[in-house]
């Protein structure tokens, strides 16, 4: 849940957690020590951030087909394989 300051400025109640409150101060002492010149910046502007897969449920159909044909070839040729040499 969030909530509120005087300024109305969100945060998560976790941050109020011990643990949590811990974690934070230690990563803010920990980022001091960081190299700025080994880091490296990742521009996701464009990412998609959501799982709904692209055209997701054409590809999944798409390919229970070509299993299918794939399936149907393999039976024929046993059916014409067995039927050439009686």
């Amino acid at each position: 849940m969030m909530r509120g300051g005087p300024s109305h400025k969100l945060f998560a109640d976790e941050r109020a957690r011990p643990a949590i409150a811990r974690r934070r101060a230690q990563w803010k002492t920990y980022q001091g020590r960081l190299d700025p010149r080994r880091l490296g910046f990742i521009d996701e502007t464009w990412a998609k951030t959501n799982v709904t897969p692209i055209r997701g449920e054409q590809m999944f159909a798409k390919l229970k087909l070509l299993r299918r044909k794939a399936a149907e070839r393999t039976v024929e040729a046993t059916w014409n394989a067995s039927r050439s040499t009686s």
